[in-house]
């Protein structure tokens, strides 16, 4: 994916700044997936949260599994 995209995903439609593989997006979904099933998020305005959060920390560069998970913690 380049440029700037839109993924929808649970009725939410969030805007990705640059380029993103579809390894990206599954370490992003993966991690967004992790936070919300841990702290029994359903689907909804705190899922966003989480994956707005999860989102921004890879786009600064904190690609780690265990890094995007603790983003997506701070969002609640």
């Amino acid at each position: 994916m380049t440029g700037s995209v839109k993924t929808r995903r649970d009725d939410v439609v969030i805007a990705l700044r640059g380029t993103y593989s579809s390894d990206d997006m599954a370490q992003m979904q993966g991690a967004i997936d992790a936070v919300c099933g841990e702290l029994g998020i359903p689907r909804g305005s705190q899922r966003d949260v989480v994956a707005r959060r999860v989102i921004a920390a890879y786009e600064s560069g904190s690609r780690l599994p265990l890094n995007l998970v603790h983003a997506g913690l701070g969002a609640r």
